[in-house]
């Protein structure tokens, strides 16, 4: 029972932090390490994710629908079609980034990964990242018409979010916006790209999660609802943050929150 409820407020912690962009992954490891829980699974993170992306994908549901026809439509030369098939190759583009640099650097993350001080000075660098967002000049181009190179690099600086403390939406909705893209395709071909990058970290780690013991089965099922219905609750609010140029309020709660964990962690606490 106490696993049950630990899973679900940590789920609820990820869905909040997840869209917001604050770092999930920064803000699970110091919710266990100052609400003193032991759960440092990689697995159930992974599977926390998993939540936050259904989410993702009942939110943007009718983008994601409009892609696959486009792409069922393969011999349809329509704007529309030619445009949506574009977009889908860039996500692939920038999930294959995203992989072959987290496949490189698997063993460090996974070695540092629950180190809350770490973490927190991570955090500390995610605020100083979403500062500079609202500060960006729109230069309003759209995702189908961007070049490989500006996909390449918002790919680079969503690996960085392998990083405990980083903020994956904030990192890659950051580079988007100082590469040229449109404002509000931005936060849209983010959270788009978080589809494959989660859902490829959960199928790598498909072993481990199917062997979790047949005790923990409720708790990971819940703490994944539990991200999934707080995490779609934000996605909204976010956007709107993005739209009206607001994420650097944003960054003072990362500053304050990881000035505070890095000043309770060095004195022990």
């Amino acid at each position: 029972m106490l696993f049950t409820l630990k899973s679900i407020l940590l789920g609820i912690v990820q869905g909040l932090t997840e869209f917001i962009p604050v770092s999930s992954s920064g803000h699970l490891v110091l919710s266990n390490y100052f609400l003193n829980f032991d759960i440092q699974d990689i697995t159930f993170d992974v599977m926390l994710h998993v939540g936050t992306v259904l989410a993702v994908i009942l939110y943007f549901r009718k983008d994601i629908k409009s892609l696959l026809i486009s792409l069922w439509k393969f011999n349809d030369r329509s704007e529309e079609h030619i445009a949506n098939r574009r977009i889908m190759l860039l996500l692939i583009i920038g999930t294959v980034v995203t992989g072959v640099i987290g496949l490189s650097v698997k063993g460090f993350i996974e070695a540092i990964f629950y180190e809350p001080l770490f973490s927190a000075i991570m955090i500390m660098i995610t605020g100083c990242i979403i500062f500079t967002a609202d500060f960006i000049k729109d230069k309003k181009i759209e995702v189908s018409k961007s070049k490989i190179w500006r996909i390449v690099i918002i790919g680079i600086s969503q690996s960085f979010a392998l990083l405990p403390g980083i903020s994956r939406s904030g990192s890659t909705i950051t580079a988007s916006l100082a590469v040229g893209i449109k404002r509000d395709q931005a936060a849209r071909f983010s959270f788009l790209l978080s589809i494959p990058a989660i859902l490829g970290a959960a199928l790598l780690d498909i072993r481990r999660i199917t062997s979790v013991d047949n005790s923990l089965y409720l708790g990971y099922f819940l703490g994944t609802a539990a991200a999934f219905i707080s995490g779609y609750l934000v996605i909204s609010f976010l956007l709107n943050l993005i739209k009206k140029r607001k994420l650097r309020y944003i960054s003072f709660y990362c500053w304050a929150i990881a000035t505070f964990s890095i000043i309770m962690i060095s004195l022990g606490y």
